[in-house]
């Protein structure tokens, strides 16, 4: 059922490594629910009440926009696991997290077309830890509240034609932050130290 307060969300609404600047924090959306048969993957309908869970990682440092409570984010990368099948995203999906301190009161996150003009999103009534949507860090959502969505959210997938198209979601759905761990340049010099020794050694081999 669409949820009025939720779908508020929505329409309130880029890591690498380097030797010499720090990589930023990345931290992964993991979200699941439910399609029912408005929503399409690659042109066929699904069967209503078809499980999904999706990951979508962002950093959390580069944001669209921030207002208090809420972050809004380009997905570096993201990918659907549905029917037991993994389908890899192409670049245009938008995370947005949100906690209660916003204007619309709820924690809540959500996903949201590159042009902005659609979205689907779900509100939850705690976290835990607490969290700052704006500056977000690894939570766990719970009590969920309900699902909110606008148009209809198009997602090209690698390999799929006609991509994801989702025009609702259903049923409760879960949702949490996990930090993704960082690699450090000390892995990089590593890399690079042990391919010096091996060059050396090769070198007096041939001697």
């Amino acid at each position: 059922m669409k949820h009025p307060i939720i779908t508020s969300i929505g329409l309130a609404v880029l890591a690498s490594i380097s030797l010499v600047t720090p990589a930023l924090a990345t931290l992964s959306l993991n979200y699941s629910g439910y399609f029912d048969s408005d929503s399409l993957l690659d042109g066929k309908a699904f069967a209503n009440n078809t499980a999904f869970s999706m990951t979508a990682l962002f950093e959390e440092g580069s944001p669209i926009s921030v207002v208090t409570g809420r972050g809004v984010f380009s997905a570096t990368s993201f990918s659907f696991l549905i029917d037991s099948n993994t389908y890899i995203g192409s670049p245009g999906l938008v995370v947005v997290v949100q906690s209660s301190d916003s204007s619309q009161g709820v924690n809540g996150v959500g996903l949201v077309g590159a042009n902005f003009s659609s979205f689907v999103s779900s509100a939850f009534t705690r976290v835990t830890p607490a969290f700052n949507g704006a500056q977000p860090t690894a939570t766990v959502f719970s009590g969920f509240q309900g699902n909110g969505w606008s148009g209809s959210l198009h997602l090209d997938l690698i390999g799929d034609t006609d991509g994801l198209d989702i025009n609702s979601i259903s049923g409760v759905s879960t949702a949490s932050l996990t930090a993704v761990p960082e690699v450090t340049s000390s892995f990089t010099l590593l890399g690079l130290i042990t391919s010096g020794l091996l060059l050396r050694r090769r070198t007096k081999t041939l001697r």
